[in-house]
């Protein structure tokens, strides 16, 4: 059993038990003191919410906003402090009181009230001795105060010299501890003198903070935010499993405001400008957990990011290969799935973070689906998925999969230049067995007897990718629809809508295993060749 999980011992825990009642106690008579004045200030919550005019659109069967169409705004304000508050908040009560305690003169002398207040001091660092010796408890809490920044190693020195950030932040880590065991002992501000719940407060800060000190992983969500799929479900939609992570549960569901909330700036406030632009569009969320331990390098929690995101750009292939529609991935967050844990840097977010990439070349912001995902598309998704996670070896699939991203990703909506990545996507498909002669007549012949079984369907799509493959070469030597003739335009705008189609069907067909399979040329061209003779 690793350091960081070895249970603590009851001398220990006694100790921890002691701390905590005599804190606990102590706060209890301070504040029922008649001479004590908490400050009346204190920080009002921030928020994220969505606001729908009433002819918007929504959901039909939910009734939900659907974000990114006319009438619909998502609107963040920022926490900040409220001199004018009537009542204290319990956060900053307890906050103040802890800091108070720790800064208070151990040789207090005077009144009733200055003898209580020498207690609190007492009892503070009581805990504080007690934190230390309870295993791992201490470094536990200072981590929990922000983000994974220090080895453990780097951790315990810290600690060991008592670092000014270490000795500042105990108390406010503590803080959140006792705020939400007060919570959930029912405790408000205007209920003091009424409260009878202390030895409930006793117990559960004990309860979290022994099992805080016993801790093994660290768990956390990883969130996609996307335009789509619409989602008019009330209750999550499970798509799938981890295959390389414990079988981590895939779920799908609509972007509430908490949810959105959850991808804002990672600290105590919130700013106004912290929501990006592209996820106050967002409709969607992909999530899944993962779980690191806690003694773990600070580089496999930045991994996390990297694992989350080499993941949900998959889920997001099977999701448009799924849907005919435009869904685009708006942004990634790592967001701890348990109290008292860091949060991570989004340092190896590149692909979903301007900030922290070296360049940036991804649309962000897509229009809503025009339909909500139905039954039938959602068992797509979880059949493709299951075979796509995992990986799938086809000579020209990862191709074909880049140039289908970048379909949707370069462009903006109805820009004629995506077909030549599709284009691209279709050659490394079916023309992947090595020959470079008729590479146009074999596309289209190959592709008209692959994507259709009737002889009027592979006669459409013999045209379709005629056309496509006509229309990618004059687009790529700078023909526009100004310079086009009248019925070239009208087959440009045919093709925009049926190459992606075509596109997305020969993707599923790979994943559903009929097309070539392996990655040898011999194999591959063999596998043409009896499709072209039968």
């Amino acid at each position: 059993m690793s350091e960081a999980s070895a249970p603590i011992d009851e001398t220990e825990y006694q100790l921890l038990v002691l701390a905590v009642s005599r804190l606990v106690g102590g706060f209890r008579v301070l504040w029922l003191h008649p001479e004590f004045k908490p400050e009346r200030g204190g920080s009002s919550g921030g928020g994220v919410w969505t606001e729908a005019a009433a002819d918007a659109r929504r959901l039909p069967e939910t009734g939900r906003a659907v974000r990114g169409s006319a009438g619909v705004t998502v609107q963040v304000r920022g926490s900040f402090y409220d001199p004018w508050r009537s009542t204290p908040t319990l956060h900053g009560l307890v906050i103040r009181s802890l800091i108070r305690a720790r800064d208070w003169p151990k040789d207090a002398q005077g009144g009733d009230i200055e003898l209580l207040e020498q207690e609190a001091n007492e009892s503070y660092y009581a805990l504080v001795d007690a934190c230390r010796r309870a295993g791992q408890l201490a470094a536990r809490l200072y981590e929990a105060r922000g983000f994974k920044h220090y080895e453990p190693d780097e951790v315990q020195a810290r600690m060991a010299s008592h670092d000014k950030d270490y000795l500042e932040d105990l108390p406010i880590a503590l803080t959140v501890v006792i705020e939400d065991a007060l919570t959930g002992s029912g405790f408000t501000w205007e209920g003091l003198a009424e409260f009878d719940e202390w030895d409930k407060t006793a117990h559960l800060t004990t309860e979290s903070l022994v099992e805080l000190a016993t801790r093994q992983f660290y768990e956390y969500d990883v969130l996609a935010y996307l335009s789509g799929p619409l989602v008019d479900q009330a209750d999550p939609i499970t798509i799938g499993l981890l295959p390389d992570h414990d079988g981590s549960v895939i779920t799908l569901t609509y972007a509430d405001d908490t949810t959105l909330r959850r991808a804002t700036h990672e600290g105590p406030s919130l700013e106004g400008d912290d929501l990006p632009l592209s996820i106050r569009h967002s409709n969607t969320i992909v999530t899944f957990p993962v779980r690191v331990a806690v003694d773990a390098p600070v580089e496999a929690y930045l991994h996390v990011y990297r694992f989350g995101a080499e993941r949900m750009v998959r889920i997001v292939d099977v999701l448009r290969i799924a849907q005919p529609a435009a869904i685009g991935l708006a942004g990634l967050r790592v967001s701890p799935r348990s109290r008292y844990t860091p949060m991570i840097r989004r340092a190896y977010a590149w692909e979903f973070e301007p900030d922290a990439a070296p360049y940036q070349t991804r649309r962000m912001i897509y229009p809503p689906p025009d339909e909500p995902i139905s039954s039938e598309e959602i068992e797509t998704v979880r059949r493709l998925l299951a075979i796509h996670l995992p990986g799938v070896e086809r000579k020209g699939f990862g191709v074909a999969l880049r140039r289908f991203r970048d379909s949707y990703e370069r462009y903006p909506e109805g820009d004629y230049n995506r077909l030549l990545d599709i284009a691209i996507a279709f050659e490394a498909l079916i023309l992947n067995d090595g020959p470079d002669k008729e590479l146009s007549y074999r596309l289209r012949l190959r592709g008209a007897r692959w994507l259709e079984d009737t002889i009027e369907g592979r006669r459409e799509v013999f045209r379709s990718l005629q056309h496509l493959y006509e229309l990618r070469s004059r687009i790529a030597h700078g023909e526009t629809t100004d310079s086009l003739k009248p019925k070239d335009v009208v087959r440009l705008r045919e093709v925009m809508v049926r190459a992606p189609e075509l596109l997305r069907r020969a993707l599923r067909y790979v994943l559903e295993g009929r097309g070539p399979a392996g990655t040898k040329d011999e194999q591959i061209r063999e596998w043409w060749r009896d499709l072209e003779l039968s």
